[in-house]
């Protein structure tokens, strides 16, 4: 009675244990569907037709702004600085004044100047009646005699200190001579203002100085469009104009070329920038540069065929920031057709032959 028992025990283990692995089995196999369904589905791509279209041929280069108008200003005579009402970066209109120096010294210098210029005005006039001119009649006094008693009087010399010591006076103030914004200002009110006080600069407009190979020569023309991004913001694009063309090879074998652009508040002079120059090439195979990949250590690309992605090997003739100029690989006799479907996305991880699904 107990080894029936036992024996019934047993087979009942034995059939749980069946069942488990038959359930194992099951899960497996489900388990190697979803993954063939999930593989297939991972093999996604998109697509485009090939078509001969404009390739927009592409020179790159790093340049340097410069603002077009732009000039150190500081005062011609030493002084303590009294005024001061702009600070780095302030805009200020031309002929608004930008510091002031103690100008005490200089104005009792012109009220000095004023009084021996009377003086002298006053003697001129005596030498003038000594030699039966009346002064009010100079239009009828010879030069020669006018020179004469210029001279004697010290009236010339006079008129000379007094305009002196008008200009001096006039030098304790500096004042804008164009518009624009202040820069590189290192004085503090009530230290001592130099020759070289602040710089002003015009940033309405920049010129943009940068090289290119005398290979790219021909690529080069007066007047013709380029963009520029500054290097803290390469996504922004700024367009200007090429307006001068060194004709002189230097030892490098570069050619220097100037070009200007409108100014912006994103630049300011000095910036370094990426300099971009187009020219449209017409009748290219033109393909972004997701499109290709490297396999066997050649560039190629996946054309989609009946549902599976078959590899081309390709040249790539020119390149531009965004897309290739191709063709097929003469070398390897390979071959691209007008109106090809070429893979441009999804192709990182293809092999040729993979089966390919194309995205809606």
């Amino acid at each position: 009675m107990r080894l029936r028992k036992f024996l019934i025990f047993v087979g009942m283990i034995i059939s749980v244990m069946g069942l488990s692995a038959c359930r194992n089995e099951k899960r497996a196999d489900e388990g190697e569907l979803a993954k063939s369904v999930y593989e297939r589905e991972v093999n996604k791509v998109d697509t485009l037709y090939l078509k001969r279209t404009v390739f927009s041929k592409q020179l790159v280069s790093n340049g340097r702004l410069r603002a077009r108008t732009k000039g150190v200003l500081g005062f011609k005579t030493a002084g303590t600085v009294v005024e001061l009402p702009v600070k780095n970066g302030s805009y200020i209109q031309k002929g608004e004044v930008i510091a002031r120096i103690n100008s005490e010294e200089a104005l009792l210098s012109l009220a000095q100047a004023q009084v021996r210029y009377q003086r002298a005005m006053i003697e001129r006039q005596d030498v003038l009646l000594n030699q039966g001119y009346q002064l009010g009649d100079s239009t009828d006094i010879p030069e020669s005699v006018m020179r004469m008693a210029a001279i004697r009087s010290g009236f010339a010399g006079a008129e000379s200190d007094l305009r002196m010591a008008q200009i001096a006076w006039e030098n304790c103030t500096l004042i804008a001579p164009f518009s624009g914004k202040v820069a590189n200002l290192s004085t503090q009110l009530y230290e001592q203002g130099g020759s070289n006080f602040c710089t002003l600069i015009d940033d309405r407009s920049f010129e943009v100085d940068f090289s290119i190979l005398e290979t790219e020569m021909a690529f080069i023309s007066s007047n013709m469009t380029l963009e520029l991004s500054p290097l803290h913001k390469s996504s922004e694009r700024f367009r200007g104009r090429v307006t001068e063309v060194n004709p002189v090879v230097d030892q490098f074998g570069q050619i220097k070329i100037t070009g200007e652009v409108l100014g912006n508040r994103e630049l300011m002079d000095g910036m370094n920038v990426k300099i971009y120059l187009e020219s449209g090439v017409s009748g290219e195979l033109v393909v972004p540069k997701t499109a290709v990949v490297i396999r066997d250590n050649f560039p190629v690309l996946f054309r989609y065929v009946h549902g599976k992605a078959e590899w081309v090997y390709i040249d790539i003739v020119m390149t531009n920031s965004e897309h290739y100029a191709v063709t097929g690989n003469r070398d390897k006799q390979a071959e691209l057709l007008e109106g090809d479907c070429i893979i441009v996305g999804g192709n990182v991880n293809l092999a040729h032959g993979t089966e390919v699904i194309i995205n809606n």
